[in-house]
């Protein structure tokens, strides 16, 4: 039996689904599973899976959860950019990663796969991509969700030091059929009406469905505990990558690019906003100071050890097209 935590989420969905078409035996552990649809999972490959209702932050609920379970997905986590959830964010990926690694040893769980981020991740300070060896470091476009992800990682190393049998993956920004794609279909709908700027900067992509297969390989590979995998397909500047999106929705691509200064005053604006109208904003006071940062990342120690080959962005993004109707 595999725990997976998180699995009513975006990418845990489509972790379950993989897990289903392989065979497997799931516990997906949710806190609100009554508003989840459950029906596209019904009769997926040879698969079972069973669905707990529980807390991350709740130690008891993991305990009871854990009876039966050999091996542990955990995915659960809290992405944030907005101030007033951050002490949420930070319960919820550090405390709630401390009390599941706790109940993991307890129980003696076989094998843990960390879900984690490249936010937790060391950033080149050069052109060069960074890599499963660069060093975290804090500096001033560091953001509370890097944080807590990286202190999240910190828990899993603790657990490690105590014997439990873990390996940690950082996916890039992931990208894929599936989710809550609003702001994603809007920046659509803007390209294809003919958006005429973009943001400066570079980012590391990875689809949904090329995350979901590696957790899935490096749940089953006997691999040395305390192993990470960064997963990124490709490193794209934000230029090219709204150039991607125009070409698979049939729009021009933006010729100009935004200024700095505009974006950074952009952020806090959008951020007040939105605490008046109750949507999230599409840029935060804090996600203002990464405009112009270079996140670039290499994901091919997984290629290289473990055979895994990525489908091309441009590919996720004509899949994600086929779910946008403007």
């Amino acid at each position: 039996m595999i725990l997976l935590t998180g699995g009513s989420g975006f990418l845990g969905k489509h972790i379950l689904k993989e897990l289903l078409l392989q065979g497997e035996q799931v516990r997906v552990m949710c806190r609100h599973p009554e508003a989840v649809d459950w029906s596209p999972f019904e009769a997926l490959g040879s698969g079972k899976y069973e669905v707990f209702q529980g807390d991350i932050l709740d130690p008891y609920a993991i305990q009871e959860a854990l009876e039966g379970v050999k091996q542990v997905i955990h995915c659960a986590a809290l992405v944030s950019f907005v101030k007033k959830e951050r002490p949420l964010m930070y319960r919820i990926n550090v405390e709630g990663t401390a009390n599941l690694v706790d109940a993991c040893l307890l129980s003696q769980v076989e094998k843990f796969v960390h879900i984690s981020s490249i936010a937790a991740v060391g950033n080149s300070q050069d052109d060069s991509p960074a890599d499963e060896k660069t060093r975290w470091k804090k500096d001033r476009q560091t953001t509370h969700y890097s944080i807590t992800k990286y202190q999240a990682e910190k828990e899993v190393y603790r657990g490690i030091a105590e014997g439990l049998n873990a390996v940690i993956c950082n996916p890039g920004v992931i990208i894929g059929p599936g989710a809550d794609n609003k702001t994603t279909f809007k920046l659509f709908a803007r390209i294809k009406k003919g958006l005429k700027y973009y943001p400066e900067g570079t980012n590391s992509y990875v689809s949904v469905s090329d995350c979901a297969k590696a957790v899935f390989l490096l749940l089953k590979k006997d691999l040395k505990s305390g192993e990470r995998y960064i997963l990124v397909s490709e490193i794209i500047p934000y230029k090219d990558y709204v150039g991607l999106i125009a070409k698979v929705v049939g729009g021009k691509a933006p010729a100009t690019r935004i200024p700095k200064l505009l974006l950074r005053i952009a952020g806090p604006l959008a951020e007040i906003f939105s605490s008046k109208s109750q949507g999230p904003p599409i840029i935060s006071a804090e996600t203002s100071r990464l405009v112009g940062a270079k996140f670039i990342f290499s994901g091919q120690k997984i290629t290289r050890e473990l055979g895994f080959s990525y489908t091309s962005i441009e590919d996720t993004l004509r899949e994600i097209a086929k779910e946008f109707k403007g």
